[in-house]
């Protein structure tokens, strides 16, 4: 309902898209790199790298 809401009044989702450097899979994340809540969800590593779109 949210993002149907956002899309109607032309929100953009600005939140950092990111792959994992140990298992591939590209995940949305707002945590900083270097919080402790940074992680990859399928895998939990922390090791990532910001994908520029």
């Amino acid at each position: 309902m949210i993002d149907t809401v956002k899309d109607a009044i032309g929100v953009e989702d600005d939140t950092p898209t990111y792959r994992c450097g140990d298992c591939g899979t590209e995940f949305e994340s707002e945590a900083d790199l270097d919080s402790y809540w940074f992680s990859c969800p399928e895998c939990e590593s922390s090791n990532a790298d910001r994908i520029e779109e």
